[in-house]
C-alpha cells in the first residue's frame, strides 16, 4: 500500500509538465484513456463530449462505453452532457451548443483527458481511468471515478486501485427530467453612453456559451454584429465594440445581446 500511494503522489506531482508543450529532461510521455463504462445502461439517454478547441470550430460526439475520452490538443475545453436521445435525432450535434441548450445536463465533476508526463523513474507508460454515471439530479448528472489503472512499460504488474462512491446513489434519479425552466437573472452595464467611436459591456449573468451582439437602428435595421464566448459564469469585463465608421449617424440605437435562447436588449444614443 505504501508502494501504491508513493506512485500516485509522484503521479500528483507530474501533472505539472502536461501544462507545457515540451517534455522535461529525464520524463517521458504517457497515454491517457479515459472511459465511461456505463454511458450504454441509460436508455434513451446519450452522454455527449463537446469540444471546444483553441481557435476552431466546436465539435461534439457521442461516448461510448468502450471508447477513450478525446479532445484534440491537451489545452482544449472538454464539456460532457447528458441528453434524451431524441434531441439528437436529425441534428448535426456539432452546431449544438451544450452549454446553453437546457435539455442539456452537464456532468457534475471535469474530466481531463489528457496525456502527460512522468520522470523516467517511474517506467509509467498509460493511466487508464474509468468513470460510471451514479444517476442525474434536476441539473447534472452524477460521475464518479471507480477504477484507475497504471501500466509500466518494465514488466512490473499493474497498479491497480479501486474507489468506492462515498455518497448516497439513491438520492438521484436514473432516468432525465423534462426539459427545465430557469428564470434567467441578467444584468448588462453600456458606457459610455452616449457613445461615439465605441463602448464597453459589463455582463452578470450565470450564462456560460456564444454570446451574439447585434446592434440595431430605431427602425430595427441591423447595423452591426459581433460575437464571443462567454467562458465563466459571473461578470465579464472590459469588452469593447468599436463603431464601424461611416455605418452610423447620430440617434438612438438597441443593442440586442443573445444568450442562447434568452434575449436582452439595451438602448445607446450615438454623437457624432
Amino acid at each position: 500500500m505504501k508502494k501504491a500511494v508513493g506512485i500516485l503522489l509522484l503521479l500528483l506531482t507530474t501533472s505539472y509538465f502536461a501544462l507545457g508543450d515540451v517534455i522535461p529532461e529525464n520524463h517521458h510521455p504517457i497515454n491517457r484513456c479515459v472511459k465511461i463504462t456505463n454511458s450504454d445502461q441509460f436508455e434513451n439517454v446519450s452522454i455527449v463530449a463537446y469540444v471546444r478547441p483553441m481557435g476552431n470550430k466546436n465539435y461534439a460526439y457521442v461516448v461510448q462505453p468502450d471508447g477513450c475520452l478525446h479532445k484534440g490538443y491537451k489545452f482544449n475545453y472538454l464539456g460532457l452532457f447528458a441528453i434524451d436521445t431524441k434531441h439528437l435525432d436529425g441534428k448535426d450535434i456539432n452546431n449544438i451548443d451544450f452549454n446553453a441548450n437546457l435539455n442539456a445536463f452537464k456532468s457534475n465533476i471535469a474530466i481531463d483527458c489528457a496525456g502527460g508526463c512522468a520522470h523516467d523513474s517511474t517506467a509509467i507508460s498509460n493511466i487508464n481511468s474509468y468513470y460510471e454515471i451514479i444517476g442525474f439530479t434536476d441539473t447534472s448528472f452524477v460521475l464518479h471515478k471507480w477504477k484507475e489503472v497504471t501500466i509500466f512499460e518494465n514488466g512490473q504488474p499493474d497498479l491497480i486501485v479501486l474507489y468506492e462512491y462515498q455518497g448516497n446513489a439513491n438520492q438521484y434519479s436514473m432516468a432525465l427530467s423534462a426539459q427545465r425552466e430557469f428564470k434567467f437573472e441578467s444584468k448588462i452595464i453600456i458606457s459610455p453612453n452616449p457613445a461615439t467611436d465605441y463602448f464597453n459591456f459589463k455582463i452578470t449573468n450565470n450564462y456560460i456559451g456564444e454570446v451574439d451582439v447585434e446592434i440595431l437602428s430605431s427602425t430595427n435595421f441591423l447595423v452591426q454584429t459581433i460575437s464571443f464566448y462567454k467562458y465563466r459564469a459571473g461578470t465579464t469585463r472590459n469588452l469593447t465594440l468599436y463603431l464601424k465608421q461611416n455605418t452610423f449617424s447620430e440617434g438612438l440605437y438597441f443593442v440586442r445581446f443573445r444568450f442562447g435562447k434568452n434575449i436582452q436588449t439595451k438602448k445607446i444614443i450615438i454623437h457624432r
